[in-house]
């Protein structure tokens, strides 16, 4: 479980986001105390609805990689109340050959929890799962509007930018990923 108090602990390994407003200060949110906790594929289903694709039943949101044994499935809380998913399961990237890439899906965050440290404390939560499994990479498909957090999360963008019906234009984004020794302490 993640602990975003304790993202100082992750330095070198995750950097959060800096999100800057005006011309030359760093605007924060108030950061958030929340818990990150591994949960059904299927319980993160409403938010994912909610956040990212309305025009999908819930149903429709179920897939394949839900039932995979190495997926990880993971919950930011706070007092209760889910604000944030991800999941992460093994998939090779484009014609890569199979290994030890994963794949990032379903990164929601609820909108009146964003800029928080919710995304950061979820995606490091992928990556130490991921990283535990063998994994040495970790990629995805990046909404256009996210792509500031994913870079300064350490990702790179790959390739020309599409269009995925319904979700908007997306990028191909990557980064490695290493041992899980200082996080396990």
């Amino acid at each position: 479980m993640f602990d975003v108090k304790d993202a100082d602990d992750l330095a070198g390994w995750i950097e959060p986001p800096r999100f800057t407003r005006g011309a030359d200060r760093v605007g924060r949110y108030p950061a958030v105390m929340l818990q990150v906790e591994p949960v059904p594929p299927e319980a993160t289903r409403p938010l994912r609805q909610q956040v990212l694709r309305p025009h999908q039943t819930l149903d429709e949101l179920a897939h394949p990689y839900e039932q995979l044994p190495e997926t990880g499935a993971f919950a930011a809380m706070l007092d209760g109340r889910m604000v944030g998913t991800a999941l992460v399961f093994p998939e090779a990237r484009g014609g890569s050959p199979a290994g030890h890439q994963w794949r990032l899906v379903a990164l929601a965050v609820d909108p009146a929890y964003r800029r928080r440290g919710v995304g950061t404390g979820l995606l490091a939560e992928c990556v130490r799962h991921a990283a535990r499994a063998g994994g040495n990479e970790l990629w995805c498909h990046a909404r256009t509007g996210a792509i500031t957090f994913y870079l300064a999360a350490g990702f790179t963008p790959t390739g020309p930018e599409w269009l995925e019906e319904n979700t908007g234009p997306h990028v191909l984004m990557w980064r490695t990923i290493g041992p899980v020794s200082r996080l396990d302490g």
